[in-house]
């Protein structure tokens, strides 16, 4: 099942950025804004003139500096979100929002001194702890973080939450089983954090055991379209040879999210162990046009061209993928077996 292994490779990717960014801010929960360019300007001129009548209320400053952020006008952002903070510096929000800034234009120290200076401002504030930690975990200050995380914790406010970073803590640092006891503790607090459900799956499934599955499928039962759940379960499906089952989900994930390229290279990646070749060969070929960087994309689309016996295809593909990553094995291979 040489396929089934690449599949595995972003399995985890999403961690990191869905608990740094996405937590505590549920897809469903989130307003839709039309970020078109035209909706953009229309959203941005009710913002102005709401601003313009009420130019005293920092609730107005820090919603137009978060739809900056959004939209990464970042130099926007930061002078509406010191403008929220000039006007009420009663409340750490408008700080994280500024930290978040300034981490997104790539300033990671501004954005780790202006949290540290709002945890010295708010130090019965839990979620400034939090935030503190979160940043800490990215730039991996492990020491500090932990020491961030057990000021939240003796703070009490939000404990499902500070346990659910406590986890992730604890699974980059290698301790699975402290992982395990701490996102234990943060679903037993709240069952809707989603993310917690998906990497306990991951950490069971790494210790080979089948409740990983469970898992992944308690988070879909909460929210049937989240992306990292399904591509959690289809990834453990296809591991453990259910690869139709798997291929209905990357299907899925095909129609949720169809500017993504890798369920419909994961979905090739099926196809072609179950011999269906000319339809490995149309998904490999969507998946390249939607990240033509994606090298095993190119690979394969060569191997099923191949396969297939358009050699000169093949040629092509694999000749894109040795530009990709010169030292390529099995394409410099693929070009071999067409030369001979």
């Amino acid at each position: 099942m040489f396929n089934i292994v690449k599949m595995e490779k972003g399995l985890s990717k999403f961690i990191l950025p869905a608990i740094l960014f996405l937590y505590g801010c549920k897809n469903n929960d989130k307003p839709f804004v039309d970020n078109s360019p035209s909706g953009f300007d229309h959203t941005l001129k009710n913002m102005n003139e709401a601003i313009g009548t009420t130019p005293d209320e920092d609730s107005l400053y820090l919603i137009r500096g978060s739809f900056y952020l959004e939209n990464e006008k970042f130099e926007e952002a930061v002078l509406d979100f010191m403008q929220a903070w000039k006007l009420d510096s009663t409340h750490p929000e408008a700080l994280h929002k500024l930290s978040d800034t300034y981490l997104a234009y790539f300033k990671s120290y501004e954005a780790l001194q202006i949290l540290i200076k709002a945890t010295e401002k708010f130090p019965n504030s839990a979620p400034t702890m939090r935030h503190l930690a979160k940043l800490q975990l990215i730039l991996k200050q492990y020491d500090e973080g932990f020491k961030t995380l057990e000021k939240a914790r003796n703070i009490g406010e939000g404990m499902p939450e500070t346990a659910f970073l406590t986890g992730i803590y604890f699974k980059e640092i290698g301790d699975t089983a402290r992982a395990i006891n701490s996102l234990q503790e943060a679903i037993e607090g709240d069952a809707d954090i989603e993310d917690a459900w998906i990497i306990l799956g991951q950490l069971q499934e790494a210790k080979g055991n089948s409740i990983a599955k469970r898992y992944y499928e308690t988070a879909l039962q909460r929210n049937p379209s989240n992306k990292q759940a399904l591509m959690a379960k289809a990834n453990f499906l296809a591991k453990n040879n259910d690869l139709l089952s798997a291929l209905r989900i990357f299907r899925k994930l095909q129609s949720i999210e169809p500017e993504n390229a890798d369920p419909f290279f994961n979905a090739g990646l099926i196809l072609l162990d179950v011999d269906s070749i000319e339809q490995a060969s149309s998904q490999f070929d969507q998946a390249i046009s939607l990240n033509p960087l994606l090298i095993e994309g190119q690979f394969y689309c060569g191997l099923s061209a191949e396969w297939l016996g358009d050699n000169q295809k093949a040629r092509k593909h694999y000749q894109l993928a040795l530009r990709l990553a010169p030292d390529y094995k099995e394409a410099k291979d693929g070009l071999l077996r067409l030369n001979k």
